[in-house]
């Protein structure tokens, strides 16, 4: 399974310490719900961004004194400011929960960053390490001269005054020593996943292009699948990706996938499998296919080791119909992929009813997805509520009421109206 168990964030954006932050509980397929403005995406966009910051600080490639790195993509330069609720002071709060050598109990790590008065620098304000009953602690304390020190704890031993910048990034510099060496390797057997983001707007696709290096990843904006798709049609006989995505599209609409060489350019061409003497180029095969063709491509591609997926909107252009297809996929993924974790903004309730039957059908195990309901009040918070599925794919937990009922609710106005202009033009 995948390395990261949850997540929660206090005085992030929407999610205010007073009304409860969130807690996040992550499963191999998490799907978040809610109308426009309630925080879906400020969420999924969280997580990343947190996870990304780590993994920089785990592989030590963090400038001194840079505890978040903004440069993740989907937080659009964003700064501390622009990250941190309105009016809570100078700190925001998260925590990330991790599995660490197959034990039963997560390891969470948890953090208070702070920003020092008057000045633009971050500082971990407290940090807390915990494993069942252990724990390990460390809270900023500048000495009398306002130098850089901390107080450390062991559990619930005295506290030591540890001078200097201990946290240049988000993990502590520990020194050898008995009282922390086991911290200092569970700190050290965390593997931080890779994070990818698949962003609701897409690139345009052109209709012949170059062939350049290959990316190793598809951009947010869905950018490069082309260049892989190519890639991998010049170099390799068995063709996995691209044959797996044509399997697909064959079964959902009826369209094969190729690579064709056009003098030293090269093009995607779509050829309907009732006709293939007619072939189409991606560009005149219609919107929804090319916004689809990255999305297959993110998911078919091969990853190498724990990854989680970003992916915001991914009916977009879709016909209904294909959301519960969508849904068969996303289950496929997670039982196929059990290091890899899809993170889902989504507003399709037909995508939700194909993984209910998904697991009412025994494909999916209920264990395997969880869902939220993202909430937005008028006084600017937001809150989650968590839903889960039982092996008949019947929820358990809270549920809005009303929730997905629009299309009901219009049909019944619908047919009173109907009814009322039957009655008018009886009389």
């Amino acid at each position: 399974m995948n390395d990261v168990r949850g997540f929660s964030l206090n005085n992030y954006k929407s999610f205010l310490k007073e009304t409860g932050g969130v807690q996040i509980e992550c499963r191999p397929l998490t799907l978040f719900y809610g109308r426009n403005h309630a925080g879906k995406s400020a969420l999924i966009r969280a997580l990343g961004f947190l996870v990304h910051s780590l993994r920089q600080a785990q592989s030590q490639r963090s400038a001194s004194g840079e505890l978040l790195h903004f440069d993740f993509t989907a937080l659009s330069e964003s700064t501390f400011d622009d990250i941190k609720s309105h009016g809570s002071g100078e700190t925001i709060e998260f925590s990330l929960d991790f599995n660490v050598n197959s034990s039963a109990e997560p390891v969470r790590l948890k953090w208070i960053i702070r920003r020092l008065n008057g000045t633009s620098r971050l500082v971990v304000d407290t940090f807390e390490a915990r494993c069942s009953a252990e724990s390990l602690t460390a809270e900023y304390r500048p000495n009398d001269q306002g130098e850089d020190a901390y107080q450390m704890k062991k559990d619930s031993g005295e506290p030591t005054e540890v001078p200097g910048t201990v946290f240049e990034q988000l993990l502590p510099t520990l020194s050898p020593d008995p009282k922390t060496d086991q911290w200092r390797d569970r700190l050290a057997a965390i593997r931080v996943p890779n994070v990818q983001w698949l962003s609701p707007s897409r690139a345009h696709v052109e209709r012949a292009f170059a062939l350049v290096a290959s990316p190793t990843t598809i951009g947010p904006d869905g950018s490069g699948f082309e260049q892989i798709l190519a890639r991998e049609a010049d170099s390799s006989t068995s063709r996995p990706l691209l044959n797996s995505l044509s399997a697909w599209l064959r079964a959902h609409l009826g369209l094969s996938l190729e690579v064709r060489p056009n003098g030293s350019m090269r093009e995607l061409i779509c050829r309907p499998v009732k006709d293939e003497g007619n072939p189409v180029n991606i560009v005149d095969a219609g919107q929804g296919v090319q916004e689809l063709l990255p999305l297959l491509t993110f998911l078919f591609q091969k990853k190498a080791g724990p990854t989680i997926s970003l992916i915001e909107e991914p009916e977009s252009h879709l016909h209904p119909d294909l959301h519960a297809s969508l849904g068969e996929l996303f289950a496929q993924h997670v039982k196929q992929h059990p290091t890899q974790m899809l993170m889902v903004e989504t507003h399709s309730a037909n995508l939700l009813l194909s993984l209910r039957l998904q697991i009412a059908q025994g494909i999916l195990p209920p264990e395997s997805l969880v869902v939220y309901w993202l909430r937005w009040s008028h006084e600017g918070f937001s809150q989650a509520d968590k839903l889960t599925f039982d092996a008949m794919g019947r929820p358990i937990g809270t549920w809005p009421s009303g929730v997905f009922s629009e299309d009901v609710e219009q049909a019944r106005r619908l047919r009173y109206l109907q009814k009322l202009k039957t009655e008018d033009h009886a009389l």
